[in-house]
């Protein structure tokens, strides 16, 4: 029962206490650029996280469509092919390809972003690190 009662003014220090991101926190610059303000208030909407979740959904249904053969037992029939899941599965292809893109740039502005804290140089302010 303590240690419930710890965590949970834990977890309410941590959610009323949040600092800010890394980005806003040692990059003045890139925090003030309109890009990063939106791409910010993109994620942090409620909307985004359930989008991902039905698409992700909706992706195990087609799944079990497209599969449904298989699933109860049918012999696959290769000579005909069935392509009506084509542009269904370009757009699973094209939004998965984004999001690992996304997630691409994100580290590698994480990398740039330790390495110019980490390694000295002449053009930094010692009052930022």
């Amino acid at each position: 029962a303590e240690f419930g009662r710890i965590m949970a003014a834990l977890t309410l220090a941590m959610v009323e206490n949040h600092p800010p991101p890394f980005v806003e926190r040692y990059c003045h610059t890139l925090a003030a650029t309109c890009g990063w303000r939106v791409l910010k208030d993109l994620v942090l909407r409620k909307w985004v996280e359930l989008g991902m979740d039905v698409f992700l959904v909706i992706i195990f249904v087609s799944n079990v469509f497209q599969t449904w053969g298989d699933i109860v037992g049918h012999e696959p029939d290769d000579s005909a092919k069935d392509l009506s899941w084509k542009p269904i599965q370009a757009i699973i292809s094209w939004v998965f390809l984004v999001d690992c893109v996304l997630h691409i740039l994100v580290t590698v502005m994480a990398v740039v972003v330790a390495i110019y804290i980490w390694i000295p140089s002449a053009q930094q302010d010692p009052r930022l690190v």
